[in-house]
């Protein structure tokens, strides 16, 4: 597959898989073999990536997945790219907030076959459990936010 194809699969990944939730789409984009890393920890397998697509739908109603200066080199995808939803879903012993998020992220996916068989994710979770209200913002930050915004 071309790094043009590689490049576009991405795309549609992230908008009918992540954003419009189509899970019948996962085989078209990733292998069955897949492993995805990103900071909840490893996920091993095609059914287990399904189930966390649907894990983190049902959690941000919403859901939308906007990549952003999309790139790929060889059997190399990646992307920088922002989720955006709202927290109506229970995750662990957190209760919906209702709140809005807004998270920045980085992907990096390795191709064979025209589909992705091992990718990086890594998103700002520290940003997502504060702006859902379970962590705080440490201080150092609004104090130099502070400094920044000259207050």
């Amino acid at each position: 597959m071309s790094t043009q194809n590689n490049k576009q699969s991405l795309k549609r990944s992230m908008d009918e898989v992540w954003t419009q939730g189509n899970i019948d789409k996962v085989n078209e984009f990733y292998a069955d073999d897949l492993v995805e890393h990103n900071p909840y920890g490893d996920i091993e397998g095609i059914e287990a990536y399904r189930q966390f697509v649907n894990v983190i739908r049902e959690t941000y109603s919403n859901l939308r997945v906007t990549p952003h200066n999309v790139i790929a080199d060889g059997d190399y995808v990646a992307c920088i790219y922002t989720v955006e939803g709202k927290h109506t879903g229970q995750v662990g012993d957190v209760e919906p907030t209702h709140k809005q998020v807004s998270v920045p992220g980085t992907f990096m996916g390795r191709v064979e076959n025209g589909k992705i068989v091992e990718a990086w994710n890594n998103f700002d979770l520290a940003k997502l459990l504060m702006q859902v209200g379970t962590m705080s913002q440490p201080s150092f930050v609004e104090e130099r936010e502070g400094q920044v915004r000259g207050r």
